[in-house]
């Protein structure tokens, strides 16, 4: 295969945050103490600890917000996948899987795709958590794998962690287990229609039902592209322009040469 350079540019806005979107974000910190200590009596502790004990868990709320949005993004760009599989696009500093290689479906399960991102979150989530100003207490974590479940619209996460603040011999302990969030992601409706594009070729590779993926780009609101980076192979990117970021799915199909000719397509859908 030619070597091809790919230049994906990500779009990011900068904006101010204005004095009522302030108030809210501390309004909501506020909220989370007051729950916090509801249901965590921070006992021995004095009001200036139990401030910064609220200040750390708050921060790790938000990592766990972060994390989240970086995981599902991160999954997006690599075609369901943490780690390279066993044909894929290098770029340097990412990758982009191979879907169906001359005959060849090599697309991953659902499933996978929910244990990557679940590893790529925890990951993540271990790192951020490492950045938080922690003061004079030190930060355990007792992990377990978080277990992420894709399903129309979004993409749930269950964190399975402990954390536990320390300082000068005192301790608190705080379970973070199974207290599912949500992030409004359609993961799960861009699978559906790379599944739909891999698996029409496991009868002919050069037929592929045009009407049926406008109809079914049409109803999920997503816009599907088709670009030829050689002769025989095809980069389908698969985007959700409805996200204020433009989220993406891609992956690669490589054909033989009379496939490719009746394959030539480029097309974009879009519901309007």
């Amino acid at each position: 295969m030619k070597e091809k350079r790919i230049s994906l540019i990500f779009k990011s806005k900068k904006s101010q945050l204005s004095p009522w979107i302030m108030i809210s974000i501390v309004i909501v910190v506020f909220v989370i103490a007051y729950f916090i200590n509801k249901k965590y009596p921070l006992n021995g502790f004095g009001a200036e600890d139990r401030e910064k004990i609220n200040s750390i868990l708050s921060s790790i709320e938000n990592c766990k917000s972060i994390a989240a949005d970086e995981a599902v993004y991160k999954i997006g760009i690599q075609g369901g996948y943490k780690n390279p599989p066993e044909t894929y696009l290098d770029l340097g500093w990412s990758f982009i899987p191979y879907y169906f290689i001359e005959g060849d479906i090599v697309i991953p399960k659902k499933s996978d795709i929910e244990k990557n991102v679940g590893v790529l979150f925890d990951s993540l989530l271990d790192y951020c958590s490492n950045l938080i100003d922690k003061g004079n207490f030190s930060l355990k974590v007792l992990r377990n794998p978080s277990i992420v479940q894709i399903s129309p619209g979004k993409v749930s996460f269950n964190i399975q962690n402990y954390y536990i603040l320390e300082k000068e011999g005192r301790s608190t302990k705080f379970d973070f287990r199974d207290k599912i969030f949500t992030k409004n992601y359609k993961l799960n409706e861009m699978y559906e229609i790379a599944e739909y594009i891999t698996d029409s070729h496991r009868k002919d590779p050069s037929l592929l039902c045009m009407s049926c993926l406008v109809d079914m780009a049409k109803e999920k609101e997503l816009l599907v592209d088709f670009i030829e980076i050689e002769n025989t192979t095809r980069l389908v990117v698969i985007t959700d322009l409805n996200k204020t970021s433009e989220y993406f799915y891609q992956f690669i199909n490589k054909y033989k040469e009379k496939e490719s000719k009746n394959n030539d397509i480029s097309i974009s859908i879009k519901k309007t």
